[in-house]
């Protein structure tokens, strides 16, 4: 009965998002959005004051956001003047997600699913291995860390491919984010929970 309690609950939650005005709306991703690029911020800081020897470009996988997800379509860009690497999935066959450079907004093309994508070199599945962090969508997420995406599968095939020490950050509205959510053995934890006025841990590697 999972299955069909979390196919219940994705309709209810997608009503929701359908519904939520775009004054309201709007705020609720700019702050968003401010949140996910201070996280960067923060860990550019405590790279640029560390003592190791210099590091690969700091690297995030992140998404843009699909129809009424949460979050800004310029975060790549936003992302890209702070001087990161920005990774952004491609959708193909059933699977692990593919990934691409983010080069600039020109560099984006429709694709399947209504998704923005990357039009540069694809860089394989395993392209998630050497992100710093990531920036993950979903439709819930509970305290323990559990995420609920549209069904497809798709980043909870990609997540078990990247460091474990990279921290897995779910965009939420708040009302998304609950104290427990149906899960299946095959879903994949994230390491925080991020919602337009908070980033909270719950999982912590």
């Amino acid at each position: 009965m999972t299955a069909d309690t979390k196919q219940m609950l994705r309709m209810e939650l997608l009503a929701r998002r359908r519904d939520l005005p775009d004054d309201q709306r709007t705020p609720l991703d700019s702050a968003l959005t401010a949140l996910l690029l201070a996280f960067v911020q923060g860990a550019l800081a405590e790279r640029a004051m560390s003592d190791a020897p210099p590091a690969p470009p700091y690297t995030v996988a992140t998404y843009v956001p699909l129809g009424m997800e949460p979050g800004t379509t310029s975060l790549p860009q936003q992302l890209k003047d702070l001087g990161v690497r920005v990774l952004l999935p491609i959708v193909g066959a059933p699977g692990p997600l593919d990934w691409a450079e983010y080069q600039d907004a020109s560099s984006l093309a429709p694709a399947r699913m209504d998704l923005l994508e990357p039009t540069g070199p694809a860089l394989g599945a395993d392209a998630i291995a050497v992100a710093d962090v990531i920036f993950v969508p979903g439709l819930a997420g509970d305290s323990s860390g559990m995420r609920m995406g549209r069904g497809g599968g798709f980043y909870d095939q990609s997540l078990p491919l990247a460091s474990d020490s990279a921290p897995r950050l779910l965009c939420l509205y708040p009302w998304e984010l609950r104290e427990h959510i149906p899960t299946e053995p095959h879903d994949v934890p994230v390491t925080h929970i991020v919602t337009p006025t908070a980033i909270r841990s719950v999982n912590k590697h």
